[in-house]
């Protein structure tokens, strides 16, 4: 099986939830922040917008005892973009761009998983999903390529400078959800 990978994607195997997450997978499932999240029955996987909210995640994941990296490779969890891959060497997890009607997604699997259908989140359709829309511009960026207009916490809207003029929407995943017992959590990259 395989799950899609959007934007930032915070994957982890499902054996690992089972061993070190209070409720397994579907604690996970039900814990992780946003509206984007799946299971294949092999991996999890929690998809982010913004960097600093997959940072944020990776750090309360931590507590569980669930890392990201050991030395240069990714060790029980790994961060994924969509467009690049995975940020680390990870020997457990294969990355594959595919096209099922000549749409171009991002995938994950376990290696040596079953080749199965692609989970998606309920509901997603290729038509005005992320990947559809496919683009990326770097944290340091946003202020020289995007205006900020307004944002509520939940969803930061952008005007694009050097682009059409319809607004970028950003979705954030909700801050109390990535803190800690309400403690600010400090950005580090994973």
């Amino acid at each position: 099986m395989s799950v899609l990978i959007e934007g930032i994607s915070y994957v982890v195997p499902n054996r690992v939830l089972e061993d070190r997450y209070p409720g397994g997978d579907r604690g996970f499932l039900v814990d992780a922040p946003g509206l984007t999240r799946v299971s294949d029955g092999e991996l999890a996987c929690a998809m982010f917008m913004a960097p600093a909210d997959v940072v944020a995640f990776d750090q309360l994941m931590a507590q569980h005892g669930i890392f990201c990296r050991s030395g240069g490779y990714a060790r029980e969890a790994v961060v994924v973009d969509m467009l690049s891959g995975p940020e680390r060497e990870c020997r457990w997890l294969d990355f594959r761009i595919v096209a099922p009607d000549g749409q171009r997604v991002a995938t994950a699997r376990l290696r040596g998983g079953q080749d199965r259908p692609l989970v998606v989140p309920p509901g997603w359709t290729w038509e005005g999903s992320v990947t559809a829309s496919a683009g990326f511009t770097r944290e340091q960026d946003l202020p020289r390529e995007l205006v900020f207009l307004r944002g509520d916490g939940r969803v930061d809207v952008y005007w694009n400078r050097n682009g059409p003029t319809n607004p970028i929407f950003r979705q954030r995943a909700p801050a109390d959800t990535l803190r800690p017992g309400g403690v600010p959590c400090n950005p580090r990259p994973c």
